[in-house]
C-alpha cells in the first residue's frame, strides 16, 4: 500500500474506533434511548474527524492542505470508517446481541401506541412491516447512512477550519533564493 493510501486507510480505521466504542457503551449501559448519549456520540464523531483530519494535514501534507485536499481525503477516511462500523453493527445485531432487535421493535411499537391518530389495526400493520425491515443488514446500512450524513457535514466544517494554504510569496522568494 502506498504512503497516502496507507495513511488514509489507517486514519479511517482510527476514525471507526470511537463509533464502535460508543456502540458498545450504548449496549453495555442501556443508553440507546438516552438523548444526551446520542449528542455525546455526535460530539465525539466531530472531534475525531477534526483530529484525524488535522493529523493527516500535519503528517502527510507537511502542515499545509487546501480545502479540497482535506475534504476529499477525509471523506475517504469517513467511508472506510463507516464500512468498518457497518460490519461491526451487522455482526453485533446478528451474533452478539440479536435480542436488541426485539427491544428496538418494542420501543417503536410503544411510540406508535402513543400516537392517538392511529388505530390498533394500523399500529399492528406498521409493526409487522417494521419487523420485516429491521434486520442486522438494515440496521448496519441505516447506521452507516446516518453517520455518513454527519460525517459529511462535519467534514465540510472541519475542512474549512483545518485548511492551511502555503504562502505564495514565501514560496516565490524561496525559489529566487534557491536560484541564486
Amino acid at each position: 500500500m502506498e504512503g497516502k493510501a496507507k495513511k488514509i486507510f489507517i486514519n479511517g480505521l482510527i476514525l471507526s474506533l470511537p463509533l464502535i466504542l460508543m456502540s458498545v457503551l450504548s449496549y453495555a449501559f442501556g443508553l440507546a434511548e438516552n438523548k444526551f448519549f446520542g449528542y455525546l456520540t455526535i460530539i465525539l464523531l466531530v472531534v475525531a474527524i477534526f483530529l484525524v483530519q488535522r493529523n493527516f494535514r500535519n503528517s502527510y501534507l507537511n502542515g499545509y492542505g487546501s480545502y479540497g485536499q482535506l475534504f476529499g481525503n477525509t471523506l475517504l477516511m469517513i467511508l472506510i470508517s463507516l464500512f468498518v462500523h457497518g460490519i461491526f453493527i451487522y455482526i453485533f445485531y446478528k451474533f452478539i446481541a440479536p435480542e436488541q432487535i426485539n427491544i428496538i421493535l418494542e420501543n417503536a411499537k410503544a411510540i406508535l401506541y402513543q400516537n392517538d391518530m392511529l388505530s390498533d389495526d394500523q399500529i399492528e400493520a406498521a409493526y409487522e412491516m417494521q419487523k420485516k425491515m429491521v434486520t442486522p443488514l438494515f440496521l448496519s446500512i441505516s447506521s452507516a447512512f446516518s453517520y455518513l450524513i454527519w460525517g459529511i457535514i462535519t467534514n465540510l466544517i472541519t475542512s474549512a477550519i483545518n485548511k492551511k494554504n502555503k504562502d505564495p510569496f514565501t514560496d516565490a522568494m524561496k525559489e529566487i533564493a534557491d536560484n541564486e
